[in-house]
This record gives C-alpha cells, structure tokens and sequence, in this order.
C-alpha cells in the first residue's frame, strides 16, 4: 500500500480504543459508550460521591462517538445502566436541571468481567488498562447476550 494510501486511511481520523472482548459480549456500541465514559471521567473528572462523573448528552455521545443515532445510544446507556455498569447521577447545582451524569462502577465491571468468562477477575485498579487494551485470555461462555433485550448493538 502507498504512503499516500496510508494516510488516508489513518492521518486525521478520531480512533478510540475498544475491549474486543466486551464488544463480543455486549456489542460494539455499548463498548464503545464503557470506553468514552472511562476516558471522560479520566480526562475532566468532576468527583461527586467518591466516584468521577461525566455528563453528555445523547446528543453529545453520538457525535463522540460519531457513528449511532442519538436513539441508539439512549438505548445502549438505558443496557448499561439496567446491568449496573453505568450509575447515572443528577449533580447539577439547580434543581430544574435534569442533565444525567455517567460514572462506571468499576467494581461491578470488573466482577461482571470476570462473571463472563475471562480468567480471573480484573482488579478494579487495572480495569483502566484492561478498557483500553482489551482481554486477551477470554474464553467466553456467553451463548446469548446478557442485556435486557437479548440484542446488541453494532
């Protein structure tokens, strides 16, 4: 392949990581959602409970995201939060506001991960690596898949 070839394909683009393994189980959207949340609570963390806490609309994640539909995202955060990865929070100083904020439950993530099939559990300190580099060992036992509609999205 040319050079010239090559940096049409990568210069420029957004690349965001994603956990091949999570994206088998759940879907590449809701990968896709664990990872953003993960890298905005990372970067701008604003720390309400103990936890880091983000805030985007649907709006906002899709154009993140940059290829669902607000609706899609709606919905895969609605998975998300119904499987207890995702804890949604109203951190807002006027009570008019109902802006959500997003913040994972690395605790649960990482025993859900471990739940589904990878050797051993991810401690929770590693999870951000493991978001990031993905699991190699997994030998997943999942036949179907664990969200609440039975459907993933990709």
């Amino acid at each position: 392949m040319s050079k010239t070839n090559q940096s049409a394909l990568l210069d420029g683009a957004p690349v965001i990581p994603l956990n091949v393994q999570i994206a088998k189980i759940l879907g590449i959207c809701h990968a896709l959602l664990l990872q953003q949340i993960h890298y905005s609570t990372e970067t701008k963390p604003v720390k309400r409970e103990g936890r880091s806490w983000c805030y985007y609309t649907h709006e906002e994640w899709a154009n993140r995201i940059g290829v669902y539909e607000p609706r899609t995202i709606r919905k895969a955060l609605r998975d998300l939060v119904s499987l207890g990865l995702v804890l949604v929070g109203h951190h807002n100083s006027h009570k008019y506001d109902r802006t959500n904020w997003y913040a994972l439950d690395y605790l649960k993530l990482s025993t859900w991960v471990g739940d589904v099939g990878i050797e051993g559990t991810v401690p929770a300190k590693s999870l951000s690596s493991a978001l990031i580099t993905g699991a190699t060992n997994a030998t997943s036992t999942w036949q179907k898949s664990p969200l609440p509609s039975g459907k993933k999205c990709h």
